[in-house]
């Protein structure tokens, strides 16, 4: 009897044990954190709702292993809690972490050890992000919305509005500075035939007494590149514009819906797709100072015939010449 019960015994242990590696197996892999650190919130940055989606587009054994976290470091109204949510962050103890071009300036002088993936609309290099495009020593990844193109933007001006003379440029610092625009544009507006000014203003609060003063409403014509400044304050700074009844190009294709007369646009809708895949490279063991950065080389000009709000129409030059009509 008792070398029957423990035979009985020997072979529950057995089930059990067989069944406990079984239910191992099934168990769903562990889960890798990704922090983003974003603007406003969740459900508010486009970026991260963006990145969210494609990662749900990864293969699946990929996409369920990812557990992507939102921290707010740039708040609305320009300002940043930065220092705050990169402790935030940390705290959350991530894998990798993910962020625009200025958030991942300022992991790099936090000397954080967590891989950083980046998007940038300035050349990560001039940026002093990573130092090369190519393989390279910093554990930083990411994609380049490779715009360097104000000057074709200058080019697209002239030839849209034939006889201005004058155009002011409205940018932040941190664009100025990256893109060499002090540099490479004025000798460029000169063979055009023009005189070019470089404005600055780093928020809405600089840039409107700037724009209120006399002799801005005495320029031809307006640049107003993609940077930090215009992507938080395109409507605002359009309609001040509106009002002078002066032509404008942007960097944005979205204010030539909003009545803008064109804008030339890199075209940037395959960032977020390229960054899940790194991310996911990264999150499979792949350092992430030897994957490439990522870019695009392709841009996208936008016209309105008949522009919104006061904005004169470009010419049937360059309205010929845009890959999109907005009517």
């Amino acid at each position: 009897m008792a070398q029957t019960l423990k035979t009985i015994g020997l072979w529950l242990s057995i089930l059990l044990l067989a069944g406990a590696l079984h239910a191992d197996s099934t168990a769903p892999p562990p889960r890798q954190r990704v922090v983003y650190l974003g603007r406003i919130g969740a459900a508010a940055d486009p970026g991260f709702l963006a990145l969210s989606q494609a990662v749900a587009r990864l293969p699946a054994g990929l996409a369920q292993r990812i557990e992507l976290r939102f921290v707010t470091a740039l708040l609305a109204d320009g300002q940043h809690r930065i220092q705050l949510a990169i402790d935030e962050a940390l705290a959350l103890r991530p894998e990798v972490l993910v962020g625009t071009a200025f958030v991942a300036s300022e992991l790099k002088k936090r000397h954080v050890q967590q891989p950083v993936l980046f998007t940038s609309f300035v050349h990560p290099v001039r940026m002093g992000l990573v130092s090369t495009t190519g393989a390279r020593q910093e554990a930083m990844a990411g994609v380049w919305i490779a715009d360097e193109t104000d000057g074709k933007r200058l080019e697209l001006l002239h030839d849209a509005y034939p006889g201005v003379r004058s155009v002011a440029m409205l940018m932040d610092r941190d664009w100025g500075m990256a893109t060499d625009a002090t540099r490479i544009l004025p000798p460029l507006a000169r063979k055009l035939g023009l005189t070019l000014t470089l404005l600055y203003a780093d928020d809405l609060k600089e840039a409107e007494p700037l724009l209120a003063r006399p002799e801005s409403a005495r320029f031809d014509a307006w640049l107003l590149p993609p940077t930090g400044l215009s992507y938080l304050y395109s409507p605002q700074l359009l309609k001040i514009f509106s009002t002078w009844g002066k032509p404008v190009i942007t960097g944005d294709t979205q204010d030539v819906m909003r009545g803008a007369p064109l804008a030339l646009m890199v075209e940037d809708a395959f960032r977020w797709d390229a960054q899940a895949e790194v991310l996911a490279r990264v999150l499979q063991g792949e350092r992430a100072g030897a994957i490439p950065i990522q870019r695009s080389y392709k841009a996208l000009l936008s016209a309105r015939p008949e522009p919104i709000g006061g904005f004169p129409a470009p010419s049937a030059t360059v309205l010929r010449r845009a890959d999109l009509i907005v009517r």
